[in-house]
């Protein structure tokens, strides 16, 4: 992936830069809701080593090697949030992204997330989507009260292609994709669970965990369809 350029609305970017622009623009949705800001401060290469390439041991790979502790400073500036882009392909082809905020496993603290690129107009709802699991958020699966709400953490798919427009281009998206790639949007209980959580980084999470603390990791969006 690093040696790659990745397309993104009509430039080629290296990885970085691509990075930058996607969580440049999942920042704005959250500042705008939540004033919550995302602010990218230290780019650095990583190579997963784990395998088989299963979600959640990509994202414990990726902390481990870092060695990243919340709250750590790099740069000069303190970080309270890990994102690691891979093109590794997840041994159960389900995730496009996977974040763990406690691991109960290691004991440990991760506020941590991998994500697999899909498209450019895709990855900035992934980093949304990821960013909010880091918040507490949850997933909506069928039979949730949340299911066929217009809301970034459901797990529902389009039924027929829709047309988007996406930070000046419109884009043409198959059926069977998540609604996570097309809304910004929240429901209340997402609205609620992120609200009364967003001031968290700095305070109580460098504790250890409260004991009834059971949120401790989440599943992205599925993997954009290509089209026919």
């Amino acid at each position: 992936m690093r040696s790659q350029l990745w397309p993104y609305f009509g430039q080629l970017l290296t990885w970085d830069k691509y990075a930058a622009e996607q969580i440049k623009t999942a920042g704005y949705y959250l500042d705008q809701k939540f004033d919550i800001t995302l602010n990218p401060v230290a780019f650095v290469n990583w190579t997963p080593t784990e395998t088989p390439y299963i979600s959640y041991l990509m994202v414990v790979d990726l902390y481990r090697q870092l060695n990243w502790q919340p709250g750590m400073t790099v740069n000069g500036v303190k970080c309270d949030i890990l994102i690691g882009w891979t093109g590794k392909a997840d041994a159960d082809r389900t995730y496009a992204g996977f974040s763990v905020t406690y691991d109960s496993l290691y004991k440990k603290w991760a506020y941590a997330a991998v994500l697999k690129p899909q498209r450019d107009w895709a990855d900035d709802n992934l980093v949304q989507h990821e960013v909010s699991h880091l918040y507490d958020a949850l997933d909506h699966y069928s039979g949730d009260p949340n299911f066929n709400a217009d809301c970034i953490m459901t797990n529902r798919k389009i039924n027929g292609t829709v047309t988007i427009y996406d930070r000046g281009t419109y884009i043409t998206v198959q059926a069977g994709t998540d609604v996570t790639y097309i809304t910004n949007n929240y429901c209340n209980t997402c609205t609620q669970t992120i609200t009364s959580n967003k001031s968290r980084f700095g305070t109580w999470f460098y504790s250890f965990p409260p004991p009834d603390y059971n949120v401790p990791c989440g599943g992205g969006g599925g993997l954009v369809p290509r089209p026919k």
